[in-house]
Formats: C-alpha cells, sequence, structure tokens
C-alpha cells in the first residue's frame, strides 16, 4: 500500500482523462478525506552543541604557535632556486628546481 494521497490523485487522474497531474492535484484537493490522525512525531533530540573555538593544547602542553617549524629542505631549496632565475614562471622552476634536488 502507497500513499493514500498520491493514490487519490492518481485516481481522480484516472476518472478525468486529459487531465494534467497539477489539474489533477487541484481536483483531488477538494475531495480528499484523511484517513485519520498523522502518526505523533518523536520529539526533537537536543540540539547538537557547536565545537568550541578555543585551541586544543596537544600532549606536550604547548600551543601551536609555541612549536618550532621544522625546515622543509625542498620549500628551500625552490626558493634559492627562484631567486636565481626571477624570470621562470613557478611551475617551470618546480620542475627545473625537481632536476637539481637531492635527498
Amino acid at each position: 500500500m502507497g500513499n493514500p494521497w498520491l493514490e487519490h490523485i492518481k485516481a481522480t487522474q484516472k476518472a478525468n482523462p486529459g487531465m494534467g497531474y497539477g489539474e489533477a492535484m487541484s481536483a483531488a484537493k477538494k475531495t480528499y478525506k484523511s484517513k485519520g490522525p498523522a502518526k505523533p512525531k518523536a520529539s526533537k533530540k537536543a540540539p547538537k552543541k557547536k565545537a568550541s573555538k578555543t585551541k586544543k593544547v596537544g600532549k606536550t602542553g604547548k600551543s601551536k604557535k609555541s612549536r618550532k617549524a621544522v625546515k622543509n629542505p625542498w620549500l628551500d631549496h625552490v626558493k634559492v632556486f627562484r631567486k636565481s632565475n626571477p624570470n621562470m614562471k613557478f611551475d617551470q622552476v618546480l620542475k627545473e628546481a625537481k632536476k637539481t634536488y637531492k635527498k
């Protein structure tokens, strides 16, 4: 058994051949009788709390700002290569720097 409202619309449309779906909905609205009260909806759950915007401290007890940044040798190499080739496009710099980079 499907949705009673949709079944009523289909029956109305069959009873009036040539009637479009929208017209059938309008006509069905006038003749539709509800079969009973709707099922009670479950109570809404309490809304989820938003996460706080404070930064959490890691296991070491230091915040992210106080940690020392680790130097990336590849980025250092690209920076030096780019300074020596200022007129080269960045994507070309990356391709050329790849050839001369040693891990």
